[in-house]
């Protein structure tokens, strides 16, 4: 299109010869090495925007013995992918030594960051102590430390006021008489521990509401059911159960 323009204004036969287009094949070498060097340059810039490396993320979680504490890890790690984050999921089976010995773990793999839901609420401090001291960010989730400050961050809900809300709900239902039981978690656990906190305030509104049972059931249906029946089988009467998680609430 240049030389047709060049051509048609006239210019003389030098100057025309000057701005021919070079032969197809030099065309062709220059077209090549034009391409190639597009592409080393794309190539280059591709490689500056690469993270250095994946991120990890060690969840240790407590325990994953019903339906929450599993979705919550298939979420975690579902949205990890979404975010190019690796998520892998460490089962403390409800032992505070088990979860001590996997954050150990995940220290000494190096993972960039630790996310952990306490077996018991003072246990794994020394572990959190060590991640600090390592220089890994480690927060809470679904339930507290005693230390909490100890941890970057904590990633749940309100237990006490779940727990109020709850048994205000029980006592309602009611009508601010009766008998009631309670199915706690494993005791000494945060969630156990804050919910309980929760409903002896709500309790504080119902001086004719009596606990005449409460026990744990650590989380679990049939551990649960078998509670509900010796409770049953004793004769005393009771007008409601109170139960700290649904596994346990479908097993009373």
């Amino acid at each position: 299109m240049v030389l047709g323009i060049l051509t048609g204004c006239g210019g003389d036969k030098e100057e025309a010869e000057t701005t021919e287009a070079p032969p197809a094949a030099e065309a062709t070498d220059a077209a090549d090495d034009t391409q190639e060097a597009t592409d080393e340059a794309a190539d280059d810039a591709e490689d500056a925007a690469a993270p250095a490396g994946d991120i990890r993320i060690a969840l240790v979680m407590s325990h994953q013995t019903n339906a929450f504490t599993t979705e919550f890890s298939n979420a975690a790690v579902a949205a990890g992918k979404d975010l190019g984050v690796e998520v892998t999921v460490f089962d403390g089976k409800k032992d505070v030594a088990q979860q001590i010995t996997q954050i150990q773990s995940a220290i000494s793999q190096k993972y960039d960051g630790i996310l952990v839901e306490p077996v018991s609420v003072e246990g794994i401090k020394p572990a959190v102590e060590m991640a600090n001291e390592a220089g890994i960010p480690i927060a809470t989730c679904i339930q507290k430390m005693k230390d909490q400050e100890l941890a970057k961050a904590y990633i749940g809900g309100d237990d006490t006021a779940a727990g109020e809300l709850q048994m205000r709900k029980a006592c309602e239902d009611l009508g601010g008489k009766g008998n009631i039981a309670i199915l706690y978690g494993p005791m000494g656990s945060d969630a156990q521990i804050i919910r309980l906190a929760g409903y002896e305030k709500a309790l504080e509104d119902y001086p004719d509401v009596e606990i005449v049972f409460d026990t744990t059931a650590n989380w679990v249906t049939d551990e649960a059911l078998k509670v509900t029946e010796n409770w049953l089988a004793s004769g005393k009467e009771l007008n409601a159960i109170v139960s700290q998680n649904d596994s346990m609430a479908i097993g009373a």
